[in-house]
């Protein structure tokens, strides 16, 4: 849900915005520091000011704009699709692409409080190595769901025995809830 680049291109402004502040101190700042002492020297150095406070932000401006009115509704249906299977007091163990969707829905617009979010960046600071070791946590005291990345669903079945709740074909993402241990 959040693979769209706009807001990751934002970062690229900060270059061309400190090159504009080094260019505009060297044409007009210093132009205008040639100028004898009077109200016309001062009264440069604050259009000169304001221009450099008001237009960074109005250049800036038009690109958030741009980034803010994506039509990608993808994390509104991750949140749509997967809020309402959940059971009551559950923890979702996430990678990181829909985990800032699934918090926006928790702790924004207030869906779902009794659910807690568990990103995959957030794991090691618990001592967990991975997924599993969150679902290993809780499993057994609440209900355990994941949203895996491509490549972890199979690595947590050779612990879990999970059930697909919402099909990725049919739904944003594919949710599993673990429903118990792998027995050997």
């Amino acid at each position: 849900p959040i693979q769209a680049t706009p807001p990751y291109v934002l970062i690229s402004n900060w270059f061309p915005l400190c090159a504009a502040a080094v260019g505009a101190q060297v044409l007009i700042v210093n132009s205008i520091l040639k100028i004898d002492y009077g109200s016309y020297r001062q009264s440069l150095f604050l259009i000169a000011y304001a221009a450099f406070i008001v237009l960074p932000f109005q250049l800036a401006k038009a690109n958030w704009t741009a980034a803010d009115m994506s039509s990608n509704h993808e994390g509104e249906a991750a949140v749509q699709d997967i809020f309402p299977l959940l059971k009551p007091n559950a923890v979702v163990v996430s990678w990181w692409g829909p985990s800032p969707a699934f918090c926006y829905g928790r702790y924004v617009e207030g869906l779902r409080p009794d659910v807690d979010i568990i990103d995959d960046s957030q794991l090691s600071n618990h001592g967990w190595s991975d997924g599993s070791d969150a679902m290993a946590y809780y499993f057994g005291k609440r209900p355990v769901y994941t949203v895996p990345f491509w490549d972890e669903l199979e690595r947590y079945q050779k612990k879990f025995r999970v059930k697909m709740v919402a099909d990725p074909d049919r739904s944003a993402q594919a949710l599993y809830e673990i429903v118990g241990p792998v027995t050997h």
